[in-house]
């Protein structure tokens, strides 16, 4: 089993400046809490590399083959 996850947030400056992180996790984990244990840490993203989770590409079309190619 396989989780994966798409940060995406604005920047603040614009409504069009956005940014993407995406994530791959093993298991079935639980997206809600590690999200909400992210914003409780002031968005650092610390809290997923310690449960794990790894950071791929900032392409999504090479996160999503990550993704296909993992699970199957």
């Amino acid at each position: 089993t396989v989780t994966g996850l798409v940060l995406k947030w604005l920047t603040g400056e614009s409504r069009n400046d956005s940014s993407s992180r995406f994530v791959l996790g093993d298991g079935d984990l639980d997206i809600e809490n590690i999200c909400n244990r992210w914003a409780a840490g002031r968005f650092d993203t610390g809290v997923f590399k310690e449960d794990g989770w790894r950071f791929t590409t900032k392409v999504e079309s090479q996160y999503l083959a990550q993704l296909y190619a993992t699970i199957g």
